[in-house]
């Protein structure tokens, strides 16, 4: 019988122990001999002075008489993952005072924090997960689940017992600033922490449910961002038409996508290739992701009062050339941008649409008339991001003839797949790089978007014209060049 079946015949629940985080007073509690003699790991002590143990065998009877005098609350694992396992675990603590009484929650949020900056994660995730079984009495129910987002998509990189989650939830409210008495209604915060000799600014939003809070942190590091329009994908084709926009007098100029497509990279990138010492450029942001030198960034604060339209209708007092709006969220920003452009200033600013011919119509949902957007709209970039394949172990086919037809490509082509290797953490991919459609609006495009053309109007006339490649065009060509998978750009466009 194996342990997982073993398991279900006792009624417990099963763990796997890689990158779990045990309950250091627990571990003080049974020495590491007696752990690896009686092959189990003590996982947390439980309030009620009960300890939670994983073991390969519950039944053993060893186990309650090296244990005696104290109550046991059992999980099961497998005997070769607590073998393996055991020493990482002891391990874990070995910097921390070994005389301290209290929880080591500090010591932990700062190795989850490094080991998030060391796997360049853009987002942490922490949240107590409930098992099915919501009202066992005496038995291992829930656990702690630390995800980390690597290249947009979540892993599980750690485990907890549940005993760790307020404390923990806690000290990153303490170091927000937030209030630790507060668990019903959302909060938001921030504060920054050094890794490596630079300054990196984690933002916390705690988020009330039934299991407890859940903690969203974002990492902004610096050192993740590849600033810079060589270095975000754009062919040479598009590489030109992108500077040609940034020579534009004025007019607006908008990144479109959904939420992390990488929009605001893109507007960092054209404003380091505008900021010259002769160009007054001011910023309005939420948050602010990276500082440039040279360049006036404002931060909003909507609980007093600065949001986007009052700060950028501020900003157009203050002289500028060039102005970034970090997103237009509501018609008065969006006014407010239209009346910069049309009085001599180019506006770059995002959009949250699907494609770039969708842009020119939002404005006009919004409530924006059609007149104004056709005068001033003068390019829409839109993009999402895919993961770029490990080069150290993508391996090259032919792509199936049904498919080459259904997609438009030459027979025979040749593409690569994902496998996975140590130096991609076995996902086959590393690192992320975007996928652009960019619509020029031209006077054919002015008219169109006057007259009330839709979405598929105005994208009939780009593609049959060949004046926009769409997303999907745009990852086919990094699907043959090697970049990406065909898998991943058929998950990601339409």
């Amino acid at each position: 019988m194996t342990e997982r079946e073993l398991a279900e015949k006792l009624g417990l629940n099963f763990i796997e122990l890689d990158g779990f985080i045990a309950d250091l007073n627990a571990l003080r509690l049974v020495s590491r001999h007696t752990a690896k003699f009686l092959n189990i790991i003590p996982l947390a002590l439980l309030k009620d002075g009960k300890i939670l143990v994983a073991a390969s065998d519950p039944e053993d009877s060893k186990i309650a008489q090296e244990l005696r005098g104290r109550e046991i609350i059992f999980a099961v694992a497998s005997h070769d993952d607590i073998s393996k396992n055991l020493d990482k675990i002891y391990d874990f603590y070995k910097n921390v005072n070994s005389n301290s009484d209290a929880q080591p929650v500090g010591f932990i949020a700062d190795f989850l924090l490094n080991e998030a900056v060391k796997s360049a994660a853009s987002d942490m995730h922490i949240e107590n997960i409930k098992f099915k079984e919501l009202n066992l009495e005496n038995k291992f129910n829930s656990l702690v689940r630390v995800r980390f987002r690597l290249d947009g998509k979540l892993y599980t990189k750690f485990k907890m017992p549940s005993e760790l989650h307020a404390p923990l939830a806690n000290i990153f409210k303490l170091r927000c600033n937030m209030n630790i008495a507060e668990n019903r209604l959302p909060q938001d915060g921030h504060f920054f922490m050094k890794f490596e000799g630079r300054s990196i600014d984690i933002r916390v939003n705690t988020f009330a449910t039934v299991n407890g809070a859940k903690l969203a942190i974002r990492i902004l590091d610096n050192k993740n961002l590849e600033i810079g329009l060589e270095n975000l994908g754009f062919d040479e084709r598009d590489l030109k038409i992108i500077k040609n926009f940034c020579e534009l007098p004025y007019g607006i100029l908008l990144a479109a996508g959904p939420t992390g497509s990488g929009k605001s990279t893109t507007l960092y990138a054209l404003l380091q290739n505008l900021n010259k010492p002769d160009v007054n450029i001011i910023t309005v942001e939420d948050p602010v992701e990276l500082l440039i030198s040279g360049i006036n960034q404002v931060q909003i604060h909507e609980k007093i009062g600065l949001d986007f339209n009052k700060a950028l209708r501020a900003a157009l007092r203050q002289d500028p050339d060039k102005i970034m709006v970090g997103e237009i969220r509501d018609v008065e920003t969006a006014q407010t941008a239209i009346r910069a452009a049309l009085t001599g200033h180019l506006v770059l600013s995002t959009i949250h649409t699907n494609d770039a011919a969708g842009a020119a119509t939002r404005f006009i949902e919004m409530g924006v008339p059609a007149f104004l957007v056709a005068a001033t709209l003068a390019g829409v970039i839109s993009q999402r991001l895919v993961r770029k394949l490990c080069n150290n172990c993508k391996r090259e086919y032919i792509i199936d003839d049904k498919t080459c037809g259904n997609l438009n490509l030459p027979l025979k082509s040749k593409a690569y797949r994902a496998t996975g290797c140590e130096h991609c953490n076995w996902t086959g991919y590393k690192g992320r790089v975007g996928i652009f459609e960019i619509m020029t609006v031209d006077e054919e495009i002015r008219d169109m978007i006057l007259n009330g053309a839709t979405i598929m109007e105005l994208n009939k006339i780009l593609v049959d014209k060949k004046f926009m490649r769409t997303i999907r065009e745009s990852g086919l060509k990094a699907v043959l060049n090697g970049v990406t998978s065909l898998e991943e750009i058929l998950s990601s466009t339409i």
